[in-house]
């Protein structure tokens, strides 16, 4: 069944088994609506800063986290050729 999203003033709450992708669907729903320009606030009891700024880098990466350094190429900015500064 599907549903029409969130509309203005509405709290989404994402409910699932451990492992059953709660924090990456709403990683996504907030970075989708993020895009769009509306705001978003992400709480996470289970996920810390560091491994929610992880997922974040991924997404944009791609690729394994273990082969970043091997595949990194330095541009004179500093920035590695994966992202799109």
């Amino acid at each position: 069944r599907a549903i029409d999203g969130l509309g203005r003033g509405e709290m989404g709450i994402f409910g699932a088994r451990p492992g059953g992708g709660k924090s990456a669907f709403a990683l996504q729903y907030g970075l989708h609506n993020a895009e769009q320009g509306v705001p978003v606030l992400m709480l996470n009891a289970e996920m810390s800063e560091f491994e929610i700024g992880r997922r974040l880098v991924m997404r944009y990466v791609g690729g394994e986290e273990t082969t970043w350094d091997e595949d990194a190429v330095l541009l004179p900015s500093g920035c590695c050729q994966h992202c799109r500064c």
